[in-house]
């Protein structure tokens, strides 16, 4: 083959293979435009790790999620970042910055970390309203992204708004977000009174087809904090007569589809795993992040004229990297460990679980007691473990383990008749399994204990049976938690007082006293000094 011929040709594969990269390179652009990338948490309630309070479990929080989120970021830079709600309260560290410290949303250094992870927008949960009126006057207007809830409607402006509209690689994504209607038998009336909380059905017809009309999205996310079982408070919310708690299926069954759905507030995680496959409601997907930061969820959609075509789901656990346990003991400030691990002068000798919750529930029952008190109708303390604290001397931690719930007391009327009927719960829609919620702890300083029913029911309007008495009950269940909040008992009165402080910190300022003597069930505790 002559010179010039062969220099021809070896231009024309050049060519050629320049050719072959251009067209390339154009059909990954057009793959990588039509790929989206969701990354999605759900649930973190205020922990930055777990790794201090269950040093024996696997590590959870948000810093232990913090690694993958910037991986995943900085191999999309357009992924769009999304939490389900419950942000900002449950943690031991949530409940120091959000009580104690001053400035929370700019000291708080989990509320800091949100912001620096650049989350698009994050639904409003029960709990967050629980920080009402903190969470509006300070956490919203500080918040770097936009909070949704589509049924929470005011006449004057709202700091949340019902979707946002967000433009990633040509394509243009609607994100819908609903909050529980539980919100209305779990809080202080004072902490939503200034909202409209309309049902779930009526909120996704309205917004759902006012976006789909006026917005005409590529795409329509749906993102609720708000339970799928039907059946988990359903009784509690025809009591309290507002619409169902958890009622997420039966909603999404009377409204217009979405192209994804995912689901908050029943902490489950699922799939579970990678490989596993995807759930569906009709022939939608619908994907939970789990609680606590356990994983961080990564969807990536290939999307085809307005259709999502194929999904990628990818599961990334908490990680256990020990420079993370190291990193947050260096975030944790000296004033927050003095909280925390404030001690008693009690020390915890040999026991059981039970021994402990029975011991517990009676001690935060005497704590409560003043004036003329009858007694009181308290949730029991949950006891999971019980290695962990044999030998160990009383603290604080300890209390933020055995009482998740920050619950204040409230002393109101109540009579026999209601005692009765409080502390002999039934289980819901004919099951078994009577609900932990439903289940209280009755203390009495002169009544017989149990009530029997049995044996008392023959006299239920004899006029001593129905004298009333002063009781104190949490202000979760006066509010109408565990379905408890019936006509017959307190939906017409006015509490007769209410605690300033919560019924954990009390307690603990109770045992504070030293040398109190304790009751024979405490047998367990022995004093020590501090």
């Amino acid at each position: 083959m002559s010179h010039p011929i062969r220099h021809l040709l070896e231009t024309l594969w050049v060519l050629s293979f320049l050719l072959i990269l251009e067209c390339s390179g154009e059909a990954r652009g057009e793959q990588d435009k039509n790929q989206l990338t969701l990354l999605i948490t759900s649930d973190l309630h205020g922990w930055l790790s777990t790794s201090n309070l269950y040093p024996r479990q696997k590590s959870k929080g948000l810093l232990h999620l913090e690694q993958a989120i910037r991986k995943a970021r900085l191999e999309d830079p357009d992924a769009i970042l999304l939490d389900a709600g419950d942000l900002l309260l449950g943690s031991p560290l949530a409940l120091y910055y959000n009580t104690i410290a001053k400035n929370p949303a700019f000291t708080n250094p989990f509320f800091q970390l949100v912001k620096d992870l650049r989350y698009d927008a994050i639904v409003v949960g029960n709990h967050d309203l629980e920080l009402n009126p903190l969470f509006e006057r300070h956490y919203v207007p500080a918040s770097n992204f936009t909070w949704l809830a589509a049924n929470l409607n005011k006449t004057s402006p709202s700091p949340f708004v019902p979707y946002l509209i967000l433009r990633r690689k040509g394509l243009k994504i609607a994100i819908l977000g609903l909050t529980t209607p539980g919100v209305m038998m779990w809080l202080d009336p004072k902490k939503w009174a200034h909202f409209q909380v309309t049902s779930l059905s009526q909120s996704i017809n309205k917004w759902v087809s006012l976006i789909r009309k006026q917005e005409k999205p590529d795409l329509l996310i749906g993102i609720f904090h708000v339970g799928w079982n039907v059946l988990r408070d359903d009784e509690n919310s025809k009591l309290n007569q507002i619409p169902a708690a958890n009622g997420l299926i039966s909603a999404l069954n009377k409204a217009p589809p979405f192209d994804l759905l995912i689901s908050g507030h029943d902490h489950r995680l699922f799939p579970s795993r990678d490989g596993q496959p995807l759930t569906y409601f009709k022939s939608t997907p619908i994907i939970g992040a789990g609680y606590w930061g356990e994983a961080l969820v990564r969807l990536r959609l290939k999307i085809h004229e307005g259709q999502i075509i194929q999904i990628r789901h990818q599961i990334f656990r908490a990680s256990q990297d020990a420079s993370i346990k190291q990193q947050y003991q260096e975030i944790l400030s000296p004033a927050y460990r003095s909280f925390l691990y404030e001690k008693l002068p009690w020390k915890i000798t040999t026991t059981d679980k039970k021994q402990l919750k029975e011991c517990l529930s009676k001690l935060n029952a005497i704590a409560h007691l003043e004036g003329v008190d009858m007694g009181s109708l308290f949730p029991p303390p949950r006891v999971k473990r019980i290695r962990a604290f044999l030998g160990k001397q009383l603290n604080r931690a300890f209390f933020l383990e055995w009482f998740r719930y920050d619950n204040k007391s409230m002393t109101i009327y109540l009579s026999k008749r209601d005692l009765q009927l409080l502390q002999t719960p039934q289980s819901h829609s004919n099951r078994r399994r009577i609900p932990y919620n439903r289940v209280l702890y009755p203390f009495y300083r002169s009544f017989p204990l149990p009530i029997d029913y049995r044996r008392t029911s023959w006299w239920l309007n004899k006029e001593i049976f129905l004298r009333r008495f002063q009781i104190k009950i949490s202000d979760y269940h006066f509010n109408g938690g565990g379905g408890l909040r019936g006509i017959i008992f307190w939906s017409s009165q006015t509490p007769i007082q209410i605690s300033q402080i919560g019924m954990r910190e009390r307690l603990f300022q109770f045992l504070k006293r030293p040398h109190r003597p304790l009751p024979p069930i405490c047998d367990f505790l022995k004093p020590m000094p501090l």
